[in-house]
């Protein structure tokens, strides 16, 4: 039933992000609670100063990302090949889950390079399949980024408590 309600909160929360995407305080609020949701299920005991902050933390980093464009990020050649704000983003994320919600280290290093090639590959898959709705609300770069990032910083994972 836990799974259950993990995987609804996701399926949520990759909705509500797909649709606000470019609304600065909808989606890293949103996935951030979509990230506590889980972590309270795994760890019910509440750390609201911790909870809070990671939560502030998604906020601002998903505002940070959104205003990586208007800092003039060329969007050819190598920048194009990297994805300056999908870098960013999986770099700072998990680096505020272990700040804040004490996420082990090893997880953390796993995480980053596993959630930017998956998103990566995803959002080149996906330029080419052009997914219509409402397959595309839920198969997306967003949720893509979203599962994978939950994926690999909850799924229990050998050898990276």
């Amino acid at each position: 039933m836990l799974l259950v309600l993990r995987i609804a909160a996701f399926l949520v929360g990759a909705y509500v992000s797909f649709q606000y995407t470019a609304e600065v305080w909808v989606v890293g609020s949103v996935f951030g609670a979509v990230v506590l949701f889980w972590q309270f299920t795994l760890n019910q005991k509440v750390h609201l100063a911790s909870y809070l902050g990671f939560l502030l933390a998604s906020t601002l980093i998903y505002a940070l990302i959104l205003k990586m464009p208007d800092w003039g990020v060329p969007e050819t050649g190598f920048y194009r090949l990297i994805v300056p704000e999908m870098l960013v983003g999986t770099f700072l994320l998990p680096l505020a889950q272990r700040l804040f919600l004490k996420t082990a280290w090893r997880r953390v290093f796993v995480t980053i390079p596993a959630v930017y090639v998956l998103s990566y590959a995803s959002a080149l898959l996906l330029d080419q399949l052009n997914p219509t709705p409402p397959l595309n609300y839920f198969l997306n770069v967003v949720a893509v980024w979203q599962g994978s990032y939950l994926l690999f910083m909850f799924a229990p994972l050998k050898g990276l408590e």
